[in-house]
């Protein structure tokens, strides 16, 4: 819902296993404004979280690593579609 927040995780693995304590950027594409989030830090096993505020309509979110002297960067994309509230019926009787 417009207004709410979005839960995002991923995992962040390189050639050798999980990639720990590397950086997470994160960001949202709402129409022609793009938004940065505080980045996210890797787990030991590579697994980062967080939750992040949705826009007012469709976007598409983006985690991307910087890659390191041993890894390449990586990004992905996520596209998270606006739902509509669902409608609410009163009757007084």
């Amino acid at each position: 819902f417009a207004g709410g927040s979005v839960d995002l995780a991923g995992t962040l693995e390189g050639p050798g296993g999980p990639v720990a304590g590397a950086i997470v950027a994160l960001s949202r594409l709402d129409g022609a404004v793009t938004t940065t989030f505080a980045d996210a830090v890797t787990a030991a096993d590579g697994s980062w979280t967080a939750t992040v505020p949705f826009g007012n309509s469709t976007a598409t979110y983006t985690a991307a690593y910087a890659g390191d002297s041993g890894h390449t960067a990586a990004q992905k994309h996520l596209v998270v579609a606006l739902r509509a509230p669902e409608t609410s019926t009163l009757s007084l009787e």
